[in-house]
């Protein structure tokens, strides 16, 4: 891959001070504020509730998403998964659902 040459002589894969990619530092910005934790808006997530996929920085703001929202934390197993996002741990999933549901019915 070719790499670009900066105004200063130094090289990197794109120019940070090229005033033509604004699209570009926008992304970043929603990026970096999608990754802020969802419910104290000041530290970086770390993690994503099964339940809803909001995201957290501790376990505190995760208890306080639960009472806030009265969400459980626990994946829907019969929410519709598109099939470009199916897979190995999805398909495990769901043959462990249909094993539970012989069960039941045996």
């Amino acid at each position: 891959m070719a790499q670009e040459t900066q105004d200063n002589g130094q090289t990197g894969a794109h120019c940070s001070t090229n005033e033509a990619q604004p699209e570009h530092d926008e992304r970043e910005t929603q990026t970096a504020a999608r990754k802020l934790c969802e419910v104290c808006q000041a530290e970086p997530s770390k993690y994503c509730c099964p339940g809803c996929e909001k995201r957290t920085c501790s376990l505190a703001c995760s208890k306080q998403h639960k009472q806030d929202t009265g969400c459980t934390g626990k994946r829907d197993r019969l929410k519709f998964v598109p099939l470009d996002q199916f897979d190995d741990r999805q398909l495990v999933s769901d043959y462990r659902l249909l094993e539970e549901v012989q069960r039941v019915e045996d």
